[in-house]
């Protein structure tokens, strides 16, 4: 669970979320915000044991063989990221977001 994280002006991706459907994260009045690259967050699972780092291209990447990790956001904030896909960008895992604020962001 994470409490009040304000995850500003990154470069690629904030939170790298690759755990397998027994893995799940809290984030409660968080923000995110002036990010630069594919996403702010990214859910992929990566139980092929794909390596770790960056991906020129993350959409190239192959499905997931089994389903992803859950996220859930309460009252978080995402604002004027510039990103290649999405603000959150899930491939495979479940994502909860409960009374999220979008502004100001712009996937190319």
């Amino acid at each position: 669970k994470f409490l009040g994280l304000n995850l500003l002006g990154s470069s690629e991706i904030s939170i790298d979320a690759r755990g397998n459907s027994d893995a799940e994260a809290e984030f409660i009045n968080c923000t995110w915000a002036g990010h630069i690259g594919h996403s702010a967050v990214l859910v992929y699972s990566e139980a092929d044991d794909l390596p770790d780092g960056d991906f020129d291209d993350i959409i190239a990447l192959p499905p997931p063989s089994q389903p992803s990790m859950t996220l859930t956001f309460l009252d978080c904030t995402f604002s004027d990221n510039v990103v290649s896909y999405a603000s959150v960008l899930n491939l495979g895992g479940t994502v909860d977001m409960q009374r999220g604020v979008f502004f100001g962001n712009f996937a190319e």
